[in-house]
């Protein structure tokens, strides 16, 4: 099965409401745009990377925000994860490293 289309991107980003309050299941996202959950998945990380500020809801979801505090509250989530990943691949960078891999 072929990526997401920019249409299909769209779809997505119409149809998140706005504030992490009003936040929708991904579930429930993927019905109403007639996607597949990893398919809706993939345009929700496609929108992220276009520059939409797609957040997750207090109670999980997703929405749309230009909340300053809900925005920055996304980003440090974010940021640790990104910090979390990058801490286990310097052991794996090193392993291989060692063993002769070009990283």
């Amino acid at each position: 099965m072929n990526g997401p289309t920019q249409s299909d991107v769209n779809r997505v980003v119409a149809a998140l409401p706005y504030g992490k309050k009003n936040a929708i299941s991904r579930a429930e996202l993927a019905a109403t745009v007639g996607m597949t959950d990893r398919r809706t998945r993939r345009c929700i990380e496609l929108a992220r990377d276009e520059g939409f500020f797609i957040v997750n809801g207090d109670r999980g979801g997703y929405a749309l925000e230009v909340d300053l505090d809900a925005v920055e509250a996304q980003y440090r989530v974010d940021r640790a994860r990104a910090v979390s990943v990058l801490k286990r691949l310097k052991h794996m960078r090193q392993y291989l490293v060692k063993n002769g891999v070009k990283v």
